[in-house]
């Protein structure tokens, strides 16, 4: 983590980070044809890898570097994830369990509003990895970094905590009844 500037401009590397994250999000929602077994699969390898990185950092003592570079852009980033997973998952109930409806039915009513939600995680990755490039690889106190991370999380759920909640505006403000 140290040395990610020395190998690229923070442009770049917030560039190619962000294409990985959209790639990882994206495959997680299209593996939920596979009735979710390769979204399941992408989760645990990614989960995995985390697991071993940060075992290796802990065991040679690097693993406080490590949490200190991923506490800016990790919380958005890993929210982004599993909102794109979660996407997979209603593809895959969808297909699994239609209910009442035949497949294809079920599939392109619950894929508008899977196609949403993995959509709405793409903007949050490009936030994510502009922050990974720019803040998680600087030169930057840990609190700052820790900091960074809380507030834009905190940010995030208040955002998602009001979306859709406004009163309906007509052309002469709220409607009233």
């Amino acid at each position: 983590t140290d040395d990610l500037i020395a190998v690229m401009p923070s442009s770049v590397a917030s560039a190619r980070i962000l294409t990985n994250n959209v790639t990882v999000a994206l495959l997680a929602f299209a593996l939920g044809i596979t009735f979710g077994v390769g979204t399941t699969a992408l989760l645990f390898l990614n989960g995995m890898m985390l697991g071993v990185v940060s075992a290796l950092c802990w065991r040679h003592g690097l693993a406080g570097r490590l949490w200190t570079f991923i506490a800016a852009h990790g919380p958005l980033e890993l929210t982004a994830i599993v909102l794109a997973a979660g996407a997979g998952f209603a593809v895959a109930g969808a297909l699994a369990a239609p209910g009442n409806l035949r497949r294809s039915d079920a599939l392109r009513i619950h894929g508008r509003a899977a196609m949403a939600l993995v959509f709405g995680a793409v903007p949050i990755l490009f936030l994510a990895g502009f922050i990974e490039g720019f803040v998680s690889a600087a030169e930057l106190p840990a609190p700052l970094k820790i900091l960074t991370g809380g507030v834009t999380l905190a940010a995030f759920f208040v955002y998602v905590a009001r979306a859709g909640r406004e009163e309906p505006r007509g052309p002469a403000g709220p409607n009233r009844t």
